[in-house]
């Protein structure tokens, strides 16, 4: 992170820990005083260093980016624009955060270099990691990402549950999870599966299990937003989480709008078998949620959208 700012001409300043909270703060508020037109805070939900540093009047304008949506944070007080990456989260900063100074700013992404090598180089990529995890060629391979935590079930909401009923109904598939370790009841429905549930825990590089899966599965009761917009990105088609499932613990947002969550847990189950038995179907699904990711999350929408913004910020804090 910090190449990547001096490689801009920025700078990366990191304040003393061991210093008092309220000479942060003061130090804080020189700084951004001296040498900002803007002042963003991309914090810890929990971090009142900021509220304490701008909460006075004068100096350059705050934004919030409220990348936190589904969590509670403290900022509102001091933001002069809170920056919401989709819109279930902006409906809960105006309604029940009562803050009515928001925009949208969409989480950027970048596509990933893998998978932009070439149609030969991503089909040895998927055979390379399908046979690192002994998934056959033939075999048809759903993929889901997220934290462990994610998938912890509750009110009638489990995706153990439902991966294991679409894996009896596709008898040569198999279920790629990453994030979740194979323990517990992630191991029980493995080995009641024959092996088909694949749990291997946290991983990076992640666009190479885009290349080797079929068709991807939002996590529940809660999903995780960024891996599904990479996935949808990487030209994987998605099932999203059944309506049970309300943003913004479930993914949302314009580019995903055009696929609507399963009206439940069977129908999500029925999506999924239906789109594993369906080439065609899956294709135009893919293709439509990447051109829509790429256009609203990549460089040239995204950029367009925050010149928008920053054009309209106030002069002042």
């Amino acid at each position: 992170l910090q190449k990547s700012v001096e490689a801009r001409g920025g700078k990366v300043t990191r304040l003393d820990r061991t210093q008092p909270m309220l000479t942060r703060a003061r130090l804080l508020r020189e700084l951004a005083y001296a040498e900002a037109d803007v002042v963003v805070l991309h914090v810890h939900p929990n971090d009142v260093l900021p509220n304490v540093a701008f909460g006075i009047p004068g100096g350059p304008p705050v934004v919030y980016v409220n990348h936190a949506d589904h969590e509670f944070w403290v900022g509102g007080a001091v933001s002069d624009l809170v920056l919401d990456i989709r819109e279930s989260g902006q409906e809960w900063t105006r309604i029940n955060r009562d803050i009515p100074r928001t925009q949208i700013l969409p989480i950027p992404l970048e596509e990933d270099s893998l998978l932009l090598a070439g149609a030969e180089k991503i089909q040895a990529l998927r055979r390379e990691v399908r046979k690192g995890f002994g998934i056959g060629s033939d075999e048809f391979l759903f993929l889901t990402i997220g934290s462990a935590r994610k998938y912890e079930p509750m009110h009638g909401l489990s995706f153990l549950e439902a991966a294991e009923e679409i894996l009896k109904r596709c008898p040569n598939a198999k279920l790629l999870a990453v994030g979740p370790r194979p323990t517990g009841e992630w191991q029980a429905v493995s080995q009641r599966t024959g092996g088909r549930l694949l749990a291997i825990g946290n991983q990076s590089d992640l666009g190479r299990f885009h290349a080797a899966a079929d068709l991807y599965l939002e996590g529940m009761p809660a999903g995780s937003l960024t891996a599904l917009l990479e996935v949808c990105l990487g030209g994987l088609a998605c099932v999203r989480a059944p309506a049970q499932v309300r943003p913004p613990h479930a993914s949302d947002g314009s580019a995903l709008a055009p696929v609507p969550q399963p009206a439940g847990v069977p129908e999500y189950i029925e999506e999924a078998v239906t789109l594993a038995n369906a080439a065609a179907q899956r294709q135009q699904r893919a293709d439509l949620l990447q051109k829509l990711v790429r256009d609203t999350h990549c460089e040239k929408g995204w950029s367009k959208l925050l010149a928008q913004i920053v054009s309209g910020l106030p002069t002042s804090h």
